[in-house]
């Protein structure tokens, strides 16, 4: 039962592909295949739960189909589907006993739809609708997505206070999407207030919307400045409001929050396309509801700075959740990504984790050092 969903979306690929491969006279190829690993060798070596390794995958398959390609059909037009597999060990759950996530492409062993949606643009408007992750499109900053530790995704204040349809349980939703000028974006999303989670939906296939589940609302800004002499900044602002659920059945309990991400890109070889990444990202919600109410991350990203000719990263990184009647429990993350083709990558990467807190009792200061590979066709 466990595989029915790979052979469904399998199936609709293949049939993808083979219209595709039949349409005559195409400017532009109707169809993107893509199928991408990742692997974590996750290793603590003091403090936490237990010392131990463990190992994490997740695996994509996916699918785009983009009506331009056809002749018959219209413009701007686009079809979308991934399907995913996580497997192995569960390292926060296990091993270290952290809150924010140590790894974020632990969740487990399922094989599920992860995305299924349909968007139609229109110049400079665009509509989605369908099976989202909602961090596709919100809380996003390029140069915190070098960094594994979850935190720097989506941050705690939204993942641990909500249930919100993030990797790995996504749901329905609605997007606009608007590019006002070339400085300014603005985005709005509507989502089912309570993804099923796999216990009862094992393959994310079961989609429903109630009034009992309330719904997810989120809107962002986006402005981006080019300083010339001193790099691009994008900066960002967002809020989201969860309308109910069965937990929160009082006006005052039910959740919301903000959000604030800057992000600044500084070239300074540009012989060498050398350059700095900083980032800092801010998130609040309302002490009183939530048991996060508040979190801080950044970090300063070095490009190409080894001596390699391979494209290279090093990051430092820290990320800080704030936890009501508890202990913060702050992460520092180093690691190194080094990309020897747009194939395939390493990355070694070491965390330290002060004040593990997703157990409700103290545990010792955890020190992680994780190995990530990738692989992409």
């Amino acid at each position: 039962m466990k595989h029915h969903i790979i052979q469904i979306i399998l199936g609709i690929i293949l049939t993808i592909s083979f219209v595709s491969v039949h349409a005559e006279g195409d400017t532009l190829h109707p169809v993107t295949l893509g199928a991408s690993y990742t692997g974590d060798v996750v290793s603590n070596f003091k403090g936490g739960i237990k010392t131990r390794t463990t190992y994490l995958g997740l695996l994509h398959l996916t699918a785009e189909l983009n009506t331009d390609g056809f002749k018959k059909l219209w413009k701007g037009g686009s079809l979308f589907i991934n399907a995913s597999n996580t497997h192995g060990g569960m390292a926060t759950q296990d091993l270290i006993g952290d809150f924010q996530g140590l790894s974020n492409i632990e969740a487990g062993n399922h094989t599920y739809l992860q995305e299924f949606w349909f968007r139609q643009k229109f110049d400079n408007f665009e509509v989605t609708a369908g099976i989202q992750d909602l961090n596709v499109e919100y809380v996003v900053c390029d140069h915190a997505g070098y960094y594994l530790n979850s935190s720097f995704g989506v941050p705690p204040t939204i993942s641990s206070n909500i249930p919100a349809p993030i990797f790995p349980i996504t749901a329905l939703g609605l997007t606009l999407k608007w590019d006002i000028s070339d400085s300014w974006v603005w985005k709005a999303s509507a989502f089912d207030g309570d993804p099923t989670d796999f216990e009862k939906n094992p393959h994310n296939l079961n989609w429903k919307l109630s009034k009992q589940e309330g719904m997810l609302s989120i809107s962002e800004f986006q402005y981006t400045v080019d300083y010339k002499k001193y790099g691009t900044g994008i900066y960002k602002m967002g809020g989201f409001y969860h309308s109910h659920n069965e937990e929160a059945i009082s006006e005052n309990e039910r959740k919301y929050g903000f959000y604030m991400i800057a992000c600044h890109d500084l070239l300074i070889n540009e012989a060498k396309n050398r350059n700095i990444q900083a980032f800092v990202e801010l998130s609040g919600s309302p002490l009183k509801t939530n048991l996060n109410y508040a979190y801080i991350g950044g970090g300063l990203n070095f490009c190409r700075f080894l001596p390699f000719k391979f494209d290279n990263v090093i990051g430092i990184g820290f990320s800080q959740a704030c936890l009501r009647n508890m202990k913060n429990e702050i992460v520092f993350e180093l690691n190194c990504k080094i990309d020897f083709n747009s194939h395939f990558y390493i990355q070694p990467d070491f965390q330290l984790v002060l004040n593990p807190a997703s157990t409700g009792v103290s545990l010792p200061n955890a020190w992680v050092g994780l190995f990530r590979f990738g692989v992409k066709i």
